[in-house]
C-alpha cells in the first residue's frame, strides 16, 4: 500500500529471516561458550587444589607437631632416666681414677647431633634460596619453614641429652626436602615421556 511504511529487513538482506545467524556467528557463540565453560571449570579445578593443599598443609603440620610432642616426651623421659644414672652413679664414677666417665662421651654425642642438625639447619634455609625451593609449592615451602623453626628452637633449647631429638629434628628437615625433589624428578620424568 502507498503511503505505509515496510518493515526493515535484517542485515542477511532481503529474503532473509531477522533470527537466522550465520555459520560464523554460531562458531563464534560455540567458542565463546566453551572458553566460559573452560573458565568456570578452571576456577573450579584451582579452588579444589587450593582446597586440596591446604587440607594436606594441615595434615602435615599435625603430623609434625604430633612428632615434636613425641620427642618432647621421650627427651623428658631420657632426661629423667640420665639424670637418675647421674645420682646413682656419680659418687662412684667421681672416686675412680679411670678418667673421663661417660657422661663425657654422652655430652659429645649430644654436641655432634645438635652440630648436625645446625647444619641440616643451614643447609635447608639454602635450599628455600636456591631456585629448586622457590619453585616448590606453598605448603610443602610452609611445612619446611616450620620444621626449621622447630628445629631452630631445639638448638636454643638447653638440657637436651638425647642426641636423638637432635637426630629426629634434622631427619624431619631432610625428609621434606628428600620428598620434595623425589616428586620434582618424577615429574620431570614423566613430562619427558
Amino acid at each position: 500500500m502507498p503511503g505505509m511504511a515496510q518493515p526493515a529487513s535484517g542485515k542477511g538482506g532481503p529474503g532473509r529471516s531477522p533470527h537466522t545467524y550465520t555459520t560464523g556467528q554460531v562458531i563464534a557463540f560455540v567458542l565463546v561458550v566453551a572458553v566460559l565453560v573452560a573458565a568456570i571449570a578452571g576456577l573450579i579445578g584451582s579452588n579444589t587444589a587450593r582446597e586440596a593443599a591446604q587440607k594436606e598443609h594441615a595434615q602435615l603440620e599435625e603430623e609434625l607437631t604430633l612428632q615434636i610432642e613425641q620427642l618432647e616426651q621421650e627427651r623428658d623421659e631420657l632426661q629423667a632416666l640420665y639424670d637418675q644414672a647421674i645420682a646413682s652413679g656419680g659418687a662412684s664414677a667421681g672416686a675412680t681414677s679411670d678418667g673421663p666417665t661417660i657422661e663425657i662421651d654422652v655430652d659429645d654425642t649430644v654436641a655432634s647431633a645438635r652440630a648436625q642438625l645446625q647444619d641440616a639447619i643451614d643447609s635447608a634455609k639454602a635450599w628455600l634460596d636456591s631456585d629448586a625451593g622457590q619453585a616448590m609449592q606453598g605448603h610443602v615451602r610452609l611445612a619446611l619453614q616450620n620444621a626449621i623453626d622447630i628445629a631452630s628452637r631445639l638448638i636454643e633449647e638447653s638440657g637436651i641429652a638425647d642426641p636423638q631429638t637432635y637426630i629426629d629434628a634434622a631427619n624431619a628437615i631432610t625428609a621434606i626436602i628428600d620428598e620434595e625433589t623425589a616428586e620434582n624428578a618424577q615429574e620431570a620424568q614423566d613430562a619427558q615421556q
